[in-house]
């Protein structure tokens, strides 16, 4: 695994990139546990454009534990006039199996939407998921010693970090919310790209690489007493980098 914070970010803005233009869908779910005996309580799917595609509270087979109600705000109450899977697990089918599917954790929601039809005794639906927690974990490339890879950030904490809100907090943790938060998140990580591609050449920075801090250019990397941007002359690469700001490339200056 590439373990360089800057080429890890533009991977990841690049797969991102890729993954909203292919028109997907976004899938979330809120379960009654976390373990195998868990079950879906609420599935919401909405569009990249933002319009909710499928939502549906789900009754499921046994109650709601208070420890998952204390989280996502479902309870029994909630549930209990609810379609279960089976109602309308063909329905769900017929949506995803023909899209790309986004999901924050894809790992999760797949696990729990093939045993909940287990337990039914209806078929695993087959669909193509793509796991916007890994990419934006790349993104934030904060590596995690201990598992080996980028550390994994909530969704929330995600969220806070690009500032992206939304106006009903008091559908949080719920199903079409966590959707529209990682959408969000999602674009806000592309429209970064956008801004960050259309400065950068395709060499990597001369100045650090994006791997380092100093303190003459103050972590950009480039050097603050030259006239268009060049490679830092304190830390060439070597120290905490302002020149390239972490980008690991050298910036073009454009003029209106």
């Amino acid at each position: 695994m590439n373990t360089n914070p800057a080429i890890a970010k533009q991977q990841a803005q690049q797969e991102i990139t890729s993954a909203i233009g292919h028109n997907p869908l976004i899938l979330d779910t809120e379960t009654t546990r976390l373990d195998a005996k868990a079950e879906i309580i609420e599935i919401g799917i909405i569009d990249i454009n933002g319009n909710t595609v499928f939502h549906s509270l789900v009754k499921p087979f046994g109650p709601i534990p208070s420890e998952a109600t204390a989280i996502h705000g479902i309870s029994d109450a909630d549930v209990a006039n609810a379609p279960t899977w089976p109602d309308i697990h063909q329905q769900v089918s017929d949506l995803i199996s023909q899209r790309q599917i986004i999901i924050y954790n894809a790992e999760y929601d797949r696990r729990l939407l093939t045993q909940t039809a287990i337990q039914y005794g209806l078929p695993s639906i087959m669909f193509a998921d793509w796991c916007a927690m890994h990419a934006v974990a790349k993104w934030f490339a904060e590596w995690d010693p201990k598992r080996e890879q980028w550390k994994w950030q909530r969704l929330t904490s995600a969220a806070e970090k690009l500032r992206v809100t939304l106006p009903d907090t008091s559908q949080a943790h719920r199903a079409i919310y966590d959707c529209q938060l990682t959408r969000g998140v999602l674009l806000a990580i592309a429209a970064q790209q956008n801004t960050a591609i259309s400065n950068q050449t395709d060499d990597p920075c001369t100045a650090c690489d994006g791997s380092s801090i100093c303190t003459l250019c103050d972590g950009d990397g480039i050097d603050p007493e030259s006239g268009p941007p060049t490679a830092c002359r304190e830390c060439s690469g070597t120290a905490a980098c302002a020149a390239c700001n972490g980008s690991g490339y050298t910036e073009h200056q454009h003029t209106a």
